[in-house]
């Protein structure tokens, strides 16, 4: 072994380290994405095997009432502070670029994302998607 040198992944290796899908969830303030908001958004991105390759979880000031906290379990006190969704916006477009799409009852998770990437001035082109609750 060659202590101190750096080498290329194998492509297997490489291949394993290549987002193929992401899945997400989405919490929000209530049910309609014309006037609610996402509080928490979670990814994670897997690869062909199904293998994590990375995730993330974020929590968003929803600019007003967190909305149901007995379903979400998400109270004022913890998204006081947090950053808005437009200012991450950026981040959740380049972590889901290209990439299907898996989750469960995708309509709604979906519609709350477009709702919220197109609030903060974004394209959002049509995703593929997997709806596990559907399936």
């Amino acid at each position: 072994m060659n202590r101190g040198v750096a080498t290329a992944p194998s492509s297997a290796t490489a291949s394993r380290l290549t987002p193929a899908f992401a899945v997400i969830d989405v919490e929000t303030t209530g049910l309609s994405p014309n006037r609610d908001r996402i509080l928490e958004l979670a990814i994670v991105r897997l690869d062909a095997t199904g293998n994590v390759v990375d995730e993330s979880v974020g929590r968003f000031d929803p600019e007003g009432p967190v909305g149901a906290t007995h379903i979400h379990g998400i109270r004022q006190s913890d998204v006081i502070g947090k950053p808005l969704f437009r200012d991450v916006a950026a981040t959740v477009i380049a972590a889901l670029s290209s990439l299907p799409i898996v989750a469960h009852n995708a309509k709604f998770d979906l519609a709350f994302l477009r709702a919220e990437l197109t609030a903060a001035g974004w394209e959002v082109p049509r995703l593929a998607t997997y709806c596990t609750l559907r399936s």
